[in-house]
């Protein structure tokens, strides 16, 4: 151990006494072993930390691990990718993560879409296997994992494949197949790796996903296929494509990899291509279908996952399913969650796009009943106590409400009062003052609020609102009225 001038008897004595008031207040810290032989010297109060039980090492553990793993979601900007994944919690998919990252120009971040950190990881790996000189090409190998994948996502709840083949089709085909397979395995590539005797699975559900993805949208991997594809337009490409993801939308198991489909597609087909597809992809295909248009409800819901948007024609034809579907069958009351996602959805579009969709949807009333009216104001309203959705909201969307108010009853249970209320009490300026108004009667006459009886006041009250919160106390302010 090494010396301190706290070792030095004469200056030790120079120092302050740090259990008077004033003067430097100094905590030095050690390990306790070896300490004890050689403390330090001086007019110090030494206190030992109490050793910590199980629980606490436990806690401590966890504590510390979170912290790491959240300064690496900081590092790499992880914050902003869709945390179910957990893109993070597997020490061979983080370092992918970590080459994808370093190799990135300097101060760009990680891409926010899960399909291109998917692709940077794949093609990081892919990387490493052309350094195999293996006799399989890249291309081969990423059609016989999306086979694989696909395999094992729709057909096994063990995410593992055997290689214990029972069917006699295409034996040659099987075989051959089954030799790259094991030669991949051999190979170590990173992706793939054994789970028990003859079982072998994704080293990952994230590269499992990615893979799958590959396969929905690759309508080029079997000799049927392709004779379809050499002998068809690609306007029957677009839609085979687009039925092959809609079959799978029922299926709980694949909403990420169809959210990594719809992501690819967005990123690698032309803009005209891809509006083709998500209009084939949201048409409606049954009776069902009007209950919840599932392909609407899963291009919204995916929003995040697109790296290009569609048209917004698009956009809004999907929205107008959903929220004509909302009012036909009462979301708002049968199935509020749908509601939810919807919303939660929808933040993380761009405000101007929303507002765009509502101005429109408002305009065109004549097309639409109040059921699908109302359910637009459910929307907007979202919970109580809940403002953030009013953002999508201006002067001119406001105006169209006030104007709409006058189809308000009970059997759409005042919706669009309800949410006039909100945007009152909440941003009153979006409302704007008509001279002719009760509004803008009250603020040219400058009526004194002293002067109204009690039971006008309470009648004004009733009929054009006006409260406020001014800090703990609820008071009327002539602004925050409504209608017009």
């Amino acid at each position: 151990m090494g010396t301190s001038a706290f070792d030095d008897q004469y200056l030790s004595r120079l120092f302050d006494d740090p259990s008077k008031s004033g003067g430097n207040q100094l905590i030095v810290t050690s390990r306790i072993v070896g300490y004890h032989v050689a403390p330090l010297a001086g007019q110090f109060a030494h206190y030992t930390i109490r050793p910590m039980d199980m629980e606490h090492m436990k806690d401590f553990v966890d504590y510390w691990f979170f912290r790491v793993h959240q300064r690496i979601l900081d590092t790499f900007n992880l914050s902003l990718i869709n945390q179910e994944e957990n893109h993070a919690s597997n020490s061979c998919l983080m370092s992918f993560i970590c080459s994808v990252a370093f190799s990135q120009l300097e101060d760009s971040s990680l891409p926010t879409q899960r399909i291109l950190l998917d692709e940077g990881n794949i093609n990081s790996m892919s990387s490493l296997w052309s350094t195999k000189r293996s006799s399989i090409s890249i291309r081969e190998l990423i059609q016989i994992f999306s086979n694989i994948a696909s395999y094992i996502h729709g057909n096994s709840s063990s995410e593992s494949l055997s290689k214990n083949f029972n069917t006699k089709d295409h034996i040659r085909d099987i075989e051959h197949q089954a030799c790259e397979f094991v030669q991949i395995i051999r190979e170590d590539v990173g992706i793939l790796a054994a789970r028990g005797e003859s079982l072998y699975g994704f080293l990952h559900l994230t590269f499992q996903e990615y893979f799958t993805c590959l396969k929905l949208i690759n309508i080029e991997t079997t000799k049927q296929e392709k004779e379809q594809t050499y002998t068809s337009s690609l306007q029957n490409k677009i839609q085979f494509i687009a039925q092959s993801v809609r079959y799978r939308t029922n299926d709980p198991h694949f909403q990420v990899p169809i959210a990594l489909a719809l992501g690819k597609i967005s990123s690698s087909w032309c803009q005209k291509n891809f509006v083709n597809f998500c209009y084939e992809f949201i048409k409606e295909q049954d009776e069902y279908d009007s209950l919840l248009p599932l392909g609407a409800y899963m291009l919204i819901k995916c929003g995040n996952d697109l790296v290009n948007y569609p048209s917004h024609d698009v956009l809004f034809n999907a929205l107008d399913r959903l929220i004509i579907a909302a009012g036909q069958h009462k979301w708002s009351i049968v199935c509020s969650f749908l509601f939810d996602q919807i919303i939660i959805s929808l933040r993380k579009f761009r405000h101007d796009i929303v507002s765009l969709w509502i101005i429109k949807l408002l305009s065109q009333f004549y097309q639409h009943d109040i059921q699908t009216i109302s359910a637009l104001c459910h929307l907007i309203e979202g919970k109580p106590q809940e403002f953030e959705n009013i953002k999508w909201l201006n002067q001119s969307s406001c105006a169209m409400l006030q104007f709409l108010s006058i189809l308000d009853n009970e059997n759409n249970e005042f919706a669009i009062d309800r949410l006039l209320v909100k945007i009152a009490f909440s941003n009153h300026h979006l409302l704007p003052v008509n001279p002719s108004s009760f509004k803008g009667f009250f603020l040219d006459e400058e009526i004194e609020l002293n002067s109204i009886s009690i039971i006008l006041f309470s009648i004004i009250i009733s009929l054009y609102g006006g409260l406020k919160r001014d800090g703990s106390d609820i008071v009327f302010d002539v602004f925050h009225t409504y209608p017009e």
